[in-house]
């Protein structure tokens, strides 16, 4: 019954995940539904199989990827990289410490979804993550 619930989550986040989203946003995206769920034996396996389930994920919204669309290991190593610099360049910018640095090294999408929300407050990240969780399935 686990693996069926596991299943549609994966799917309801990979359809909420653009088909070129990189592997930090899909892996930040599943912490956070894991983070979002109940304690229960879905959640046990999720947070067991964790590693297993960020590929799964991965994979599913990489499938979404228009033809003709590049999916080489050159290219991941690129957005690795450049993910890494924007990075570094994000910690070196002076600024507002909230919602900034909740959002390093994920989507702009990622981050919109969480805007408004105070960065600082894990209840209320929570509750916003219930709600995106509860919307997708």
């Amino acid at each position: 019954m686990a693996s069926v619930k596991i299943d549609q989550l994966l799917q309801a986040l990979s359809q909420r995940l653009p088909p070129d989203a990189h592997k930090r946003t899909v892996e930040a995206a599943l912490r956070a539904a894991i983070d979002g769920l109940p304690k229960s034996k879905t959640r046990d396996r999720l947070l067991r199989d964790q590693k297993s389930y960020i590929y799964q994920l991965f994979g599913l919204v990489r499938q979404r990827r228009p033809e003709g669309a590049t999916d080489s290991k050159e290219d991941d190593a690129g957005e690795d990289k450049k993910a890494e610099q924007d990075e570094e360049a994000e910690e070196q910018e002076d600024g507002d410490e909230g919602l900034a640095a909740f959002g390093r090294g994920l989507s702009a999408a990622a981050v919109a979804a969480y805007a408004g929300v105070d960065g600082d407050s894990p209840s209320a990240c929570l509750l916003r993550c219930e709600e995106l969780l509860a919307a997708a399935l």
